[in-house]
């Protein structure tokens, strides 16, 4: 039997790695969402990271982090976070 997970589909180290080569190449905007990690603390070392501290479904409390690429680093060009209070 497979562990638990928390997802139906986990990403592999492999994959994440692949996923931060892929980013890391394009000309464009990318903003990645997840938990904080040591892993992505490495692969997106040069990225702006947003946190924000959320209610879970079950209730608890957890932080969210965007990371932003070096084109999206200059996020108040984004409807994204133009001024809302949340």
């Amino acid at each position: 039997m497979a562990p638990q997970t928390r997802y139906q589909h986990e990403m592999t180290e492999e994959d994440h790695f692949l996923l931060a080569q892929t980013l890391s190449h394009i000309q464009g905007m990318a903003i990645l969402s997840g938990y904080l990690s040591p892993l992505y603390e490495h692969f997106y070392a040069g990225w702006t990271r947003i946190s924000k501290t959320t209610t879970t479904n079950g209730n608890s409390t957890a932080t969210e982090h965007l990371w932003l690429s070096p084109n999206a680093a200059d996020h108040t060009r984004l409807p994204l976070f133009h001024n809302k209070q949340t």
